[in-house]
């Protein structure tokens, strides 16, 4: 199952309508969209962490 981008779930479609378009982002798409979400925030933090880990090893 391929995760939708951030656009695909934020914005309808240009010719649709958007009830149509909220009825069609079913409660999958929107939780595959916090999940990415998270994982995003998860990784920013893991990449800060593990490069203030590296500058505290350079100077030990």
């Amino acid at each position: 199952m391929k995760l939708k981008t951030r656009s695909q779930l934020r914005y309808p479609p240009a010719d649709g309508d958007k009830k149509l378009f909220v009825n069609k982002c079913n409660a999958d798409n929107i939780n595959q969209f916090i999940l990415r979400d998270l994982l995003e925030k998860c990784y920013s933090s893991i990449n800060k962490f593990s490069t203030k880990l590296m500058q505290i090893k350079k100077y030990a």
